[in-house]
C-alpha cells in the first residue's frame, strides 16, 4: 500500500501541494519508523530504508526534478505522423494527459483514505467507534428526540416536544467494566443546555430512563467535567478534585489539583470540545481536551464496576446537545453483562 501512497506524495509535490505531499511522506515514514520495527535500527530495516522503489519519485520531486518522456515520445511520434493537422496533435495529448491525471486522482484517494486511518490507529490504537456517523443503529433512544444529522448525534428538545424527564439515548452495545471512551461534544446554541455521558449504569424504570455516574456537560460550563451521580449520590467529584467515597458512604476530598475556574478557561463555550473517560477498577477519571477534570475512586458499598453507556438530554427548557466521534476502548477485552 505504501507504494500507492509514495506515488501519490511524488504527484502532490510535481503539482504545488508540498506541504501535502511532504505530511503524506511523514506518514509512511512514522509508521514503518524503526522504533516500532527494529529496536536495532539496522540500516536495512530501520528509519534510513526506503520502503518502496516508489519513495524515490518522492525524492526526485522534492529535488524539482522533472522529465516528461511519455509526453514528448508521444508528441513526437503524432507530429511525424500527422505533421499537418495540430488539432490532431492536441487531442492525443489532452487524451493521454486525462489518463494520467485520472491514475493520480485514484492514487491521492487511496492514499488520503490510508494516511487518515493510519493516522486515527496512531492517535487512538485499540478505540474502535460505536456510532456509526449515518444512524442510531446500535442505539435505543426517544425517535422524537434524538436523530443523526451531518454526521453528529443530535438530542434536542422544543416547546412543542420536550423531555418528560432526563431522558437518553443508550448504548446497546453492551455494559463495559473497564474502559476508555472518547467523545467530541458541542452545545451550539445560548441559554439552557444541559448534557453528560452515563458509564456503569443502570435503566431505571421508566423508558430510557438511566440512573448512575455521569461525566457532566452544561452550556455555562458551571459543570462541565464534574463526576455527577444521576439519581446516585449527587456531585461524586467536583471540577479539580480528587475523591474517594469510603465503604461507610463518606465523600473525602483527598486532592484539590487544580482550580476550577482555572479549568473552565480549557472548554470552548458553544463549540467542539473532547471528553476522554477513564474506568478502571474503582477509579473514574474524566479529561476535557487532555486536561484532567475530576477523579473518583468509589469503594462504597454501593459503587458499580460495569453497566450501560448512555447520553443524556435534559428536562427543561429547549435544548440542544450534539455529539461525535463516539469511541470504546476496552480494558479488560469483553463487555460485561452480554
Amino acid at each position: 500500500m505504501h507504494g500507492f501512497e509514495c506515488h501519490a506524495a511524488g504527484h502532490m509535490i510535481f503539482e504545488g501541494l508540498v506541504q501535502e505531499g511532504m505530511a503524506v511522506t511523514r506518514s509512511i515514514h512514522d509508521r514503518y519508523h524503526a522504533s516500532k520495527r527494529n529496536p536495532w535500527n539496522e540500516i536495512e530495516c530501520g528509519e534510513h530504508y526506503a520502503r518502496s522503489m516508489a519513495s524515490y519519485g518522492v525524492y526526485l520531486a522534492a529535488c524539482g526534478f522533472e522529465y516528461h518522456g511519455p509526453r514528448f515520445i508521444r508528441r513526437t511520434k503524432m507530429a511525424r505522423l500527422t505533421h499537418a493537422n495540430g488539432s490532431h496533435i492536441r487531442n492525443s495529448t489532452m487524451l493521454f494527459a486525462s489518463r494520467i491525471h485520472g491514475v493520480l486522482a485514484f492514487a491521492i484517494a487511496l492514499c488520503i483514505a490510508s494516511v487518515c486511518t493510519a493516522a486515527d490507529d496512531r492517535a487512538d490504537p485499540g478505540f474502535q467507534s460505536i456510532f456509526d456517523g449515518k444512524s442510531l443503529d446500535g442505539w435505543d433512544g426517544d425517535p422524537n428526540l434524538w436523530r443523526v444529522e451531518d454526521g453528529t448525534v443530535v438530542g434536542e428538545t422544543t416547546a412543542e416536544k420536550p423531555a418528560r424527564g432526563n431522558t437518553f439515548l443508550i448504548w446497546r452495545g453492551g455494559k463495559p467494566g473497564d474502559f476508555e471512551l472518547k467523545a467530541e461534544f458541542r452545545m451550539p446554541n445560548e441559554g439552557f443546555a444541559n448534557s453528560g455521558i452515563q458509564v456503569r449504569s443502570w435503566e431505571g424504570p421508566n423508558q430510557w430512563q438511566v440512573f448512575g455516574y455521569q461525566p457532566d456537560m452544561d452550556a455555562g460550563n458551571a459543570y462541565t467535567g464534574i463526576i455527577y451521580g444521576e439519581n446516585f449520590r449527587g456531585i461524586l467529584a467536583g471540577r479539580g478534585q480528587k475523591v474517594v467515597i469510603g465503604e461507610d458512604h463518606k465523600r473525602q476530598v483527598v486532592k484539590q489539583f487544580a482550580d476550577s475556574g482555572e479549568l473552565a478557561k480549557v472548554i470552548k463555550p458553544h463549540d467542539w470540545n473532547e471528553s476522554h473517560i477513564i474506568a478502571q477498577g474503582d477509579t473514574i477519571i474524566h479529561k476535557i481536551n487532555g486536561h484532567l477534570m475530576a477523579e473518583l475512586t468509589d469503594n462504597d458499598t454501593v459503587a458499580r464496576r460495569d453497566g450501560v453507556i448512555a447520553l443524556q438530554l435534559h428536562a427543561g427548557p429547549p435544548m440542544k446537545v450534539q455529539f461525535r466521534n463516539i469511541r470504546l476502548k476496552l480494558l479488560n477485552d469483553k463487555k460485561r453483562g452480554e
